[in-house]
């Protein structure tokens, strides 16, 4: 049992270490994956400041253009591999090309779904959300970038970095979430001492205008 384990689990931390490490292979990558990086936390961080917001058609829609656009860039990677640049390129390289067309239909299917709200909102907001869309970008980039071998063992190499992300993040996001709310708490708590504060100055003054108006009168 461990045996088989073992035959499963190091070839899946393997292709999982090498898919993560990528745009150390290829530098051109770094210049799509950093801005992949920015939008997947920066959502992270907003959803942890409005918990009570939802991801929105809109951006469900907006987010399925990601995939699309990586995947017209990637088609030009391709094209441009040989000096001169050629479409035989896509024969090939035809396995990075079905790929590569895979994601482009996936995006074009995701498009279609979300702009006619075809599939529940939930459903729909979870696939089109930045880490299952920007993770599924980035895979493929490294697939075409890199060479990364296209096999079932990358698919669950990706899947098990999604995890790893996904329970990464909604901690973070729970987290955040728990410091801001501490820090709301406390500024309420502020406000409040300083309105009592604020009462008991205002008390104070009138006791001291009443005394001064009764000295007047004496």
């Amino acid at each position: 049992m461990i045996k088989e384990a073992a035959v499963f689990f190091t070839p899946l931390y393997n292709r999982s270490i090498e898919l993560l490490i990528a745009p150390t292979q290829n530098f051109e990558m770094i210049w799509f994956v950093v801005p992949l990086i920015i939008i997947t936390l920066l959502m992270t961080f907003y959803f942890a400041r409005y918990t009570y917001e939802e991801l929105g058609w809109n951006t469900a829609v907006g987010n399925s253009l990601v995939l699309i656009f990586i995947s017209i860039d990637l088609l030009r990677y391709l094209f441009n591999l040989s000096d001169p640049s050629s479409f035989q390129n896509y024969l090939i390289h035809w396995t990075e090309t079905m790929v590569v067309l895979g994601v482009a239909i996936e995006g074009i299917l995701l498009l279609y779904t979300n702009f006619l709200h075809f599939l529940p909102k939930r459903v729909a907001f979870f696939i089109s959300s930045p880490l299952p869309v920007n993770l599924t970008a980035y895979v493929v980039m490294a697939i075409v970038y890199t060479e990364v071998p296209i096999e079932w063992i990358t698919l669950w190499a990706a899947l098990a970095i999604f995890l790893v992300l996904f329970t990464t993040l909604s901690l973070l996001k729970h987290l955040l979430h728990w410091q801001i709310e501490r820090i709301h708490e406390v500024q309420k708590e502020e406000e409040k001492e300083a309105k009592i504060k604020k009462k008991i100055e205002e008390e104070v003054e009138r006791s001291e205008n009443k005394k001064k108006k009764v000295k007047l009168k004496k």
